[in-house]
């Protein structure tokens, strides 16, 4: 069940990993928070709460971590207003543009 991974802190700590010193750790950490925030609005929530959407933001200039990090910044802007509004204030209007082609 994606929200058990969600409630035992697993979030939190792939968000953690979003800072990680290796761009791999970084991909597959945006890559599985990706899966978790598909069809799960309270995962969601708590990648927010986790402080995600600016270390998604700055893995948009990641080559290698941009591509899953545009999938879930997508997914938490999509149907939430709040979560959209914090996206784009704290994007830099080329990586809007980037969130907008991939």
């Amino acid at each position: 069940n994606k929200e058990a991974i969600g409630q035992s802190g697993g979030i939190h700590a792939l968000v953690n990993l979003l800072s990680d010193g290796d761009a791999l750790v970084r991909e597959r950490a945006a890559s599985a928070l990706g899966t978790l925030c598909v069809l799960s609005d309270q995962n969601k929530s708590w990648m927010v709460e986790a402080g995600a959407i600016p270390l998604l933001v700055e893995l948009l200039k990641d080559e290698i971590s941009k591509k899953p990090a545009v999938v879930v910044l997508r997914s938490l802007a999509e149907e939430n207003e709040v979560h959209r509004r914090t996206i784009k204030e704290r994007c830099a209007e080329g990586d809007l543009a980037a969130l907008l082609k991939l």
